[in-house]
């Protein structure tokens, strides 16, 4: 009986190995900026694009999570340390806000890992090299399309750039419109800036502003979730005016800033890397709807992205599959096919996709093409 007992302990004690072996894939992600519902639909979109390369059942058998959901402003850098130091841990991915990206990547370089993150699109991540890539699309692609945007529809008029000067994203965002604006003639605008102060509020001069008709639009450079209490703002005051944001309200919760859209009598732009009625995302959607039983989203079609190029970088990989050996597969062809938004490339310098921009407008139901 004791024999039976300690050989069957020693069976499952080598398999639980073996299973921990099989963990090659390093997916983290924090709350600090996203809440965790909505990681996890990045997360969800990353399997169904893994599990749509290798096979059944692919992500559980081949990655890791690793999550800090404490609300903590260094919980990415606490959840890709905990990867790293698994030296069976071959490649980074996940991260998908721009302040997870950025402390993910640094790790990364220092570690000499692949690090590719979910939709980020800080510019700083194309400056860490050859080892740092994200799906998403540059912030001076995104600011480009949205100024090419206004000019079409608001040039001889002035508009407000608003911006969080605690949020990463938000910031860089306007750096880059300030910087094209005054450096490259064809894309000059008449603009005023203002930030949010630190209850996430414009002051009265600015409301003021606004309420003068001075201002024509207003250019929204934080995230929907982190914008309720300007969007309140704005509706107590009664300033309803056209906005202009960034993609990540096609890929953020949106749900609590709904009620605000809705009640507005003018417009609501938005830039965004997908078109819904392309051959690609309707077969990523088709791809959710079997998997999860569910309609898809814009933060799982970003996931989907990651989860469908790292796979294939697997597939290219003859044994060992080593952090060098990764690195290499993905640089020896740095464009991806059947990703949600069909062939996806990136630079061999690292950086960003180079996906394809549109703009869209916001109805009760969802975002539809506009114009451009």
């Amino acid at each position: 009986m004791h024999r039976i007992t300690y050989f069957t302990l020693t069976i499952l004690c080598s398999y639980n190995v073996a299973a921990a072996d099989n963990k090659i894939i390093g997916y983290g992600y924090s709350d600090a900026v996203l809440p965790a519902k909505n990681q996890e639909l990045f997360y969800m979109g990353f399997e169904v694009g893994f599990d749509s390369i290798l096979g059944k059942d692919a992500a559980k058998k081949y990655v890791q999570v690793e999550k800090v959901a404490d609300g903590s402003q260094m919980g990415a850098d606490t959840a890709a340390m905990k990867l790293i130091s698994n030296k069976n841990i071959v490649a980074l991915v996940g991260f998908p806000t721009s302040h997870e990206a950025l402390l993910a990547a640094r790790l990364a370089k220092e570690n000499k890992i692949i690090s590719l993150t979910a939709g980020s699109g800080h510019s700083a991540l194309a400056d860490f090299g050859p080892m740092v890539f994200s799906t998403g699309e540059s912030m001076s692609l995104s600011v480009k399309i949205m100024i090419e945007f206004i000019k079409k529809n608001f040039e001889m008029d002035t508009g407000l750039v608003i911006s969080n000067p605690d949020a990463v994203f938000s910031k860089n965002q306007e750096t880059v419109i300030k910087k094209i604006t005054t450096e490259e003639v064809r894309y000059k605008l008449n603009l005023e800036y203002a930030s949010l102060s630190s209850t996430q509020q414009l002051s009265d001069k600015y409301i003021n502003m606004l309420k003068t008709g001075k201002i024509k639009y207003i250019v929204l450079t934080s995230y929907p979730d982190e914008s309720a209490k300007i969007m309140d703002q704005l509706e107590q005051t009664k300033v309803d005016l056209p906005i202009i944001t960034n993609s990540s309200w096609n890929a953020g919760d949106i749900e609590y800033i709904r009620r605000f859209i809705t009640k507005r009598k003018s417009p609501f732009y938005s830039a965004t890397p997908w078109s819904k009625l392309s051959k690609a995302w309707q077969t990523f959607e088709k791809n959710v709807i079997k998997f999860y039983g569910r309609k898809s989203t814009s933060e799982m079609g970003y996931g989907y992205d990651v989860g469908v190029a790292i796979a294939t970088v697997m597939k290219r990989v003859t044994e060992p599959r080593t952090r060098e050996n990764m690195l290499k597969a993905f640089q020896s062809n740095v464009c991806f096919d059947n990703t949600s938004a069909g062939r996806l490339c990136f630079d061999a310098n690292g950086g960003h996709s180079d996906r394809r921009i549109h703009m869209v407008k916001f109805t009760k139901n969802d975002f539809v093409e506009v114009e451009q």
